[in-house]
Formats: C-alpha cells, structure tokens, sequence
C-alpha cells in the first residue's frame, strides 16, 4: 500500500484505500499524513470527506469542515460527487449537537449517496439520528452490505443482518467492524454457534493475536459446550495483561471465564470471575458492560444451578447492556432457561 502511494501520491483512488486501509489497522496518523500529503485535499470533496472522517478518528478537528461546508453549499457539485463530504460534515456537526447543521447535511447528503453515505446515514439513526430514510428506492444500489447490515438489524431481520454481515466481510476483508456483526446476528440472535465459531477461526488464520476475537471465540464455544476447546483457548491469554492494555476486552475476558467454568459445574468459579468482570466494569464506570456481564450470569446461573435464586428473574428489567435489541435477547434467553427448569 506504501509503494502504490510513492507510485500515485495524487491519485485520489489510491489516497482513500490506502486512507481506509490503515485506519482498519489502527494507524489512522498514517492514514491522515497520505490524505494531507495528497495536495488536492483542500478542494477534492471525496478527499476532503476522506480526511474529516480520519481526523473524527483521530478526534482531531479537521481544518476542512469550513471548506469543505462551503463547497457543498456553492452549488458547484454533483449531489454524487459531495455525498460522502455531506456525512462527514454532518457527523461532526450531529456530535456537536448542531442540528440544523446536521440535519441540513443529512438530507443533502441522501441526494446522491453511494454505497458509504448510505452506511454513514444508516448509521447516524442507529445511534440516534430521528431522520426517516427511504431504504427501498436506493435497493438497486451494489456494493451496499454495511448499509444493508445496518438496516435488516434496526429492522429486527437477524437471518438477512447476518447475510448482509458476511457480504460486507468479503468486501472489506481487512476490517473489523464486520467481522462483530457477523458474530452478534449468528451468536447473539440466531444461536448458529457453529457459524460464529467457523468465522472466528477464519478471521484468526490472519490475525492470530486478535484478542477480542479470541474473547468471541471462547464465548461462542462456551454457549455451545465445547468447554475444552473453549479452556485452551482461554490459556493462551493474559487476562491481567488485557486488562491493562484493552480494559474492555479484559472485562469481557474475565465474563467469559466464568461461563466457561459454569458450563464445567465449577459454579463458584464461575460466581467470582462474573462477579469480578462486574465489578471491574463499574469502577471503570462502564454500566453497560456491567450490565452484559451480570445478565450473561444470571442466565448461567439459571441455567447451571438446579435451586437457583427466582429472585434472580426480578432483576433482569432494570439490567441494559445500552443496545435495547442486545438486552432484550439477552432477558429472552434468561427466561427461556427458566422455562426449561419449570418444565423439568
């Protein structure tokens, strides 16, 4: 990707894979430095989008938004060629809270959009953006599975989400983003562990040293019993190093032990190492990771112990993992165990 860059280092195609590229492997500096270096950054919307996104990343304010805004705004552009500048404008001005701003640029942007505005426009209501988006006029448009991915979840359509998942994988082989969605619709939802796991292992093949998929890994294995496979996994990681390094995936590490020791009948094992993924998680002031993990025991709990605690169940209401579809299947799964040992 460096010598296509010292090869074309104007070329704006070459500038936004090697841009995307090394923001998917965590060196969104690198990506920065290529898109500055490129020249035609000031005045290019596609480089100008590409170089607002990165510095999002970076959470660095970009010295283009001004421009940038200008230049949609001129009239002077197709709606095709300022769609993805539109979003990256727009974002910016959604996490200041601007929403005029935002709005304005959300609606210009959906003009024209490609495949990424679509994604970012479908994103944005993920997470709160309350605009209506007309997904069916835009069916004919290729190259779209993160978009697709995002909108079959919000439409509670897990089987054609996890189809959309693996689409958006083979597009973007080098990100991780699909990869986790690909895990929660077969893991989460369906309860096709065998597809989690089969994926997983997959994604490792390249990126042996990929912890949160390691972490997955043992999870989805967990779910499905192979509490040996799962074990020697679990071996290879420092969890204590974790916990330094990346304190989320350390807080799912130690969760994850615990259902791999309920699923081995070491009830008590599995009490503390929960207990303490929960703990953890709320000195850190991470609520909804606590919340996952003590949800994630109580069904263990259910599950594995045969006179287990029916007040247990009255908790699960006030419990959120901040994704309502994520929680509610969670409260489903708790209460599908408890159904089972009524009914045995």
């Amino acid at each position: 990707m460096l010598c296509a860059v010292q090869l074309a280092p104007h070329n704006r195609y070459v500038s936004r894979c090697a841009a995307r590229f090394f923001v998917h492997i965590d060196d969104a500096a690198t990506a920065k430095k290529i898109l500055v270096r490129n020249g035609w950054v000031t005045s290019d919307p596609w480089l100008m989008a590409a170089e607002i996104a990165v510095s999002t990343v970076l959470k660095r304010p970009s010295r283009n938004i001004k421009a940038g805004r200008q230049l949609v705004l001129s009239g002077n552009l197709m709606p095709y060629s300022s769609s993805e500048l539109c979003f990256a404008i727009c974002k910016e001005d959604y996490d200041a809270d601007k929403r005029k701003d935002w709005q304005k640029m959300f609606r210009l942007g959906l003009t024209a959009p490609n495949e990424n505005s679509l994604a970012q426009a479908e994103y944005l209501t993920k997470i709160g953006a309350k605009m209506d988006i007309d997904y069916g006029q835009y069916e004919s448009m290729s190259h779209k599975s993160e978009a697709d991915t995002r909108n079959y979840y919000a439409l509670a359509k897990y089987e054609e989400a996890f189809i959309s998942s693996v689409n958006w994988m083979h597009d973007f082989r080098f990100s991780h983003e699909p990869i986790a969605f690909a895990f929660d619709m077969s893991c989460t939802f369906l309860k096709k562990y065998g597809y989690s796991v089969a994926i997983l292992k997959q994604w490792l093949e390249t990126h042996p040293q990929d912890h949160v998929v390691m972490n997955n890994l043992v999870y989805a294995l967990g779910l499905s019993n192979k509490v040996e496979e799962a074990s020697q996994i679990l071996s290879k990681i420092n969890v204590e190093k974790q916990l330094k390094e990346d304190v989320k995936n350390g807080i799912c590490l130690l969760a994850t032990q615990g259902l791999v020791a309920y699923r081995k009948n070491n009830i008590e094992e599995g009490r503390t190492k929960y207990q303490l993924s929960i703990d953890t998680a709320k000195l850190l002031r991470k609520k909804g990771l606590a919340a996952k993990a003590r949800l994630n025991m109580i069904r263990e709990e259910v599950r594995c112990v045969s006179n287990y605690d029916k007040n247990l169940l009255n908790e699960i209401d006030s419990l959120s993992t901040g994704d309502e579809e994520e929680t509610k299947q969670l409260r489903k799964d708790i209460l599908l165990e408890a159904e089972k040992k009524t009914k045995s």
